[in-house]
């Protein structure tokens, strides 16, 4: 496989899972990765598991638009 020095790599939900070991794999071929996850302390073990230089980014849950919030009154339901 190439070498991926000079890259730059960003997997949101990477503290865990496949999203982990995919950080771990483009780090390992040189790439500059940055793992964001909205659990701080996940977020430092996965960093110090990974190495490599990782960065990491905390997320945060975005606020829905206006037009996504219901009244507490609605039979409408959305999973945000």
């Amino acid at each position: 496989m190439n070498s991926l020095q000079s890259k730059r790599v960003l997997i949101v939900g990477g503290s865990s899972g496949i999203s982990a070991a995919a950080a771990k794999a483009f780090a390992a071929l040189g790439a500059q990765v940055t793992i964001a996850s909205r659990n701080a302390q996940k977020l430092a073990d996965a960093a110090a598991r990974i190495g490599h230089g990782v960065r990491t980014a905390r997320s945060t849950r975005p606020t829905p638009p206006p037009s996504m919030r219901f009244s507490a009154g609605s039979n409408r339901s959305i999973m945000w």
